[in-house]
């Protein structure tokens, strides 16, 4: 799908640092944007700086640990867009791995976050693109975390792991439908959820991976990895013996 003059464009997490560089691609391109984040200045600012790309922006807040709230959300894109063309997900959590493993709230908050909320999401706006006979696009970013358990972010890397899943059952389900599903994985990215973490060559830009959804988002394509790179550099990963794997400190 080519994003344009007029698609409808909803965009979960709108905040977020990958987000908001999506927001700005998509407002040079003349979207209609519906923006959803949860805080209300950061939204704002994110808005104006879209109208003045080019875009029509209307917003709302919205925490998305609310899982019941996610269909009274839908719904209220659905009226204030008329439908939706490009639904993209861009929420998460990343705290750091030390001070958190045994905490059973703290493993539930990055489950209902990373990966509940998304794919309650995600079949929302399905069953709704579904019921219109919109031939639309789903967009959900998880992670090359997902692509195999590592010491270094366990819980943040198996709740992407069942987001990525989902997003392949829930594509070969819509396959004839008319809706397709895009997995994007992402690797390291400069951003404010990855500050804590020392930042080195293979870090990208959020406008870099921001230019790689649009692209994405046109070639339909189900699985991408953004940068390209990352393809190849998670295969070896994946593909170290588990003897031999428990050995490195990754």
């Amino acid at each position: 799908m080519e994003i344009g003059k007029g698609t409808r464009v909803a965009v979960f997490g709108a905040t977020s640092d990958i987000g908001a560089s999506f927001v700005a691609e998509c407002a040079l391109r003349g979207a209609h944007l519906f923006l959803i984040g949860r805080n209300e200045g950061s939204l704002e600012r994110i808005a104006t700086d879209a109208r003045v790309r080019g875009g029509t922006v209307t917003t709302a807040i919205f925490d998305f640990a609310d899982i019941g709230g996610i269909s009274t959300l839908v719904t209220e894109v659905w009226e204030k867009l008329g439908g939706v063309d490009v639904a993209a997900i861009f929420y998460g959590v990343l705290p750091p791995l030390g001070g958190t493993e045994g905490d059973a709230l703290e493993l539930d908050k990055q489950v209902r976050v990373n990966f509940t909320s998304p794919a309650a999401l995600l079949s929302s706006v399905a069953s709704r693109m579904v019921d219109q006979k919109i031939e639309g696009t789903l967009v959900a970013v998880t992670s090359v975390a997902g692509d195999r358990g590592r010491a270094s972010n366990y819980p943040y890397g198996s709740a992407k792991a069942g987001l990525s899943a989902y997003c392949s059952g829930l594509g070969q389900a819509l396959a004839r439908k008319g809706v397709t599903v895009i997995d994007i994985r992402p690797g390291f990215v400069a951003t404010k959820m990855t500050k804590h973490l020392k930042q080195g060559p293979l870090f990208a830009s959020p406008e870099a991976i921001a230019k790689g959804i649009i692209k994405a988002v046109r070639k339909g394509s189900p699985v991408v990895y953004l940068p390209w790179f990352w393809r190849f550099i998670m295969a070896a990963i994946v593909h170290i013996p588990s003897r031999v794997f428990r050995k490195f400190s990754l």
